[in-house]
């Protein structure tokens, strides 16, 4: 069976393939379509009218962040060292962002004009398969390093929070819920720390990047427990933040011990160092071995009294720095007085 290759034929089939298949001129600085196949039209949802304006704009569509990427790639075509591979986001006349795949080559050169042949493909629905798995392999990084955390989701698209915890015995619990910005709950948060929480919240949908913050959630016996949140916002295809992600690990314990010390000197205060006092007494067995100190600053009193309360106030915290250096880390060093 003879196979007709004549030119009319050719030119139907290449029409027929749904991929772009376009000639430039390039030409100072200027790039101006000169024939595009109706693959490319029906590639985009492009009238032959519509698409042709696009592409004598096609800068005006690209994503900004994506502009180097696209105008270093005309320029290594133009330096006729082979096939060049480039990937950009771009805006279509509907206002979706596709991704495009283009492959091109110098075709001739006449002076100072150029003749670009290009290959385009949309490759949007790739980009958001390997956006998933890229999704995926970072929640399983994250879940991998949490036992015994909470680990945050939260996908801006769907306006949908998951909050994971891994019990003890590594099984995942996930508490979903649906629209968490549009009717934000702030019943669980401790009410000091809503405002906090949500500014950072929205600061990171804003653009990408990493912010640290503390705040209370409400427990099932309506006391509250410190948490840090180490969150992270991670750019979309779509050229804005999609997805904030991260770990929040339980800081009670350290951050009751912050609250239990002395403002001025850093050490603990007179409830907590009776109270910790206490617990090493009824802790304490005939194997174990601890002592007690109190140390009296003489005089203490006039010195204050002569000097004033702010000399008064550097004496305590220069004693307090001193103990601090002699004792270990896990000994109590606390203000009785």
């Amino acid at each position: 069976m003879a196979i007709d290759l004549s030119i009319e034929n050719f030119g139907s089939m290449i029409d027929n393939i749904i991929a772009g298949i376009c000639f430039f001129e390039y030409e100072d600085g200027e790039m101006k379509p000169i024939f595009v196949n109706e693959g490319f039209f029906r590639m985009l949802g492009y009238s032959r009218v519509e698409g042709m304006k696009y592409l004598e704009r096609v800068e005006l569509s690209i994503i900004p962040d994506d502009l180097p990427t696209y105008r270093q790639a005309i320029r290594d075509v133009l330096k006729d060292d082979g096939v060049v591979d480039t990937e950009f986001r771009t805006v279509t006349g509907s206002g979706n962002l596709r991704w495009l795949h283009v492959r091109g080559n110098l075709y001739a050169r006449e002076g100072r004009k150029y003749t670009i042949v290009s290959v385009i493909e949309d490759i949007t629905e790739r980009k958001s398969v390997e956006e998933e798995l890229q999704r995926q392999a970072e929640r399983l990084h994250i879940l991998s390093q949490a036992e015994g955390e909470k680990i945050i989701d939260y996908n801006a698209k769907t306006d949908v929070m998951i909050i994971r915890t891994n019990d003890e015995y590594g099984m995942a619990q996930d508490e979903i819920h649906s629209r968490y910005m549009q009717r934000f709950n702030a019943a669980m948060i401790y009410k000091e720390d809503v405002a906090y929480y949500k500014a950072v919240l929205e600061s990171l949908l804003k653009s990408p990047k990493h912010d640290t913050i503390e705040f209370r959630i409400k427990r099932f016996d309506e006391d509250y427990t410190w948490y840090q949140a180490n969150l992270t916002s991670l750019l979309g295809a779509e050229g804005y933040v999609t997805r904030i992600v991260g770990r929040m690990i339980n800081i009670d314990d350290r951050k009751k011990k912050e609250m239990e010390k002395d403002a001025l000197t850093g050490i603990y205060n007179q409830g907590a160092t009776e109270q910790l006092i206490h617990n090493a007494i009824e802790d304490g067995n005939e194997n174990s071995l601890s002592a007690m100190m109190i140390i009296d600053l003489d005089n203490f009193k006039e010195a204050n009294d002569l000097l004033g309360h702010a000399n008064g106030d550097q004496l305590l915290e220069k004693t307090a720095g001193i103990l601090k250096e002699m004792f270990k880390g896990g000994d109590v060093i606390g203000r009785i007085g």
